[in-house]
């Protein structure tokens, strides 16, 4: 017996997953463009934010690639599953690197005792 082929997503699924990760892609760009304007005076917190921005062009790349892999008339299952393996690896990459900037940020703006 063969396996059973993996069928080609459906495409109002496809059309749905592509419109959330959008959003939830250009939210993250706008959160990035605001950080970017707040710390205007810091360099070292500028310079992270734009490492960021580039890290989110890359998963903007890797999430046209998996819904395009999704939408081939001739859906091949292994380069799908590796469209969707590139694009969680790099949001994972892109949420450390957040959460140590915010860290930092979080340190190096602390109020002092004084100001609470």
């Amino acid at each position: 017996m063969r396996p059973a082929k993996t069928p080609k997503p459906e495409p109002a699924v496809v059309a749905e997953v592509h419109k959330t990760l959008t959003g939830y892609l250009d939210e993250a760009n706008k959160h990035l463009a605001s950080m970017k304007k707040d710390f205007a005076g810091d360099k070292e917190t500028v310079a992270a934010v734009e490492s960021l921005e580039k890290e989110l062009a890359t998963a903007v790349a890797h999430h046209k690639a998996m819904i395009a892999c999704c939408k081939d008339e001739k859906f091949d299952k292994a380069m799908a599953m590796s469209c969707c393996t590139d694009l969680a690896k790099q949001l994972d990459k892109i949420h450390v690197e957040h959460v140590d900037l915010m860290k930092k940020l979080s340190q190096k703006y602390a109020a002092s005792p004084a100001t609470k």
